[in-house]
């Protein structure tokens, strides 16, 4: 279960990492995929689906750190978040994305986009 859950936490990792170099290198991109989320049943459910595997495989892990709590902590908000999120309806989380997806201009992305890089780089470190 250690080992399982391990993966999932690396290949989320790599995923924030992918994303932050999106970002920073071709933010126009990564507006397009921000506007779709919650654009259709699939992605929708797809990403709660993954984000719930995300939050369980926190919780499955957090024994192995000296982080345990925050990393019990962060795996409940992410399963709690997207059953909420799964059961309001779509058009208001494609709302969500589409409105952030037209805020956030290509200068801010590149700007934010240390956040996942960093994020991603220092808990694949925490996790291996």
């Amino acid at each position: 279960m250690i080992l399982i859950s391990q993966i999932i936490l690396a290949a989320f990792c790599l995923w924030l990492i992918t994303v932050g170099i999106l970002c920073l290198i071709r933010p126009e991109i990564a507006r397009i995929g921000l506007s779709k989320m919650g654009g259709t049943p699939l992605i929708h459910f797809g990403e709660h689906v993954l984000r719930i595997l995300v939050g369980l495989a926190c919780i499955g892990f957090a024994p192995e750190t000296s982080f345990s709590k925050p990393f019990i902590w962060a795996g409940w908000f992410l399963i709690v978040t997207s059953l909420i999120i799964m059961v309001a309806p779509r058009r208001w989380h494609h709302a969500y994305a589409k409105y952030w997806a037209q805020k956030l201009n290509p200068a801010i992305l590149r700007g934010l986009s240390v956040v996942p890089i960093v994020f991603g780089m220092w808990l694949l470190w925490k996790i291996t």
